[in-house]
């Protein structure tokens, strides 16, 4: 059990997860702010609808 956790605590790892997280953060930034766009752009199509 211990060389698996000496073996996957490696800094490489460490750097992997690093990134892979940054990657993580941005697609949901993305995605939020695509998503909000979205329901912006509903709403004022709703709006425009009315009047």
């Amino acid at each position: 059990m211990n060389y698996y956790f000496d073996y996957h605590s490696t800094p490489h790892d460490d750097n992997l997860s690093l990134a892979l997280g940054q990657v993580m953060v941005n697609a949901l930034r993305w995605w939020i702010k695509t998503s909000t766009i979205d329901d912006m752009n509903i709403s004022q199509r709703s709006e425009r609808e009315r009047t």
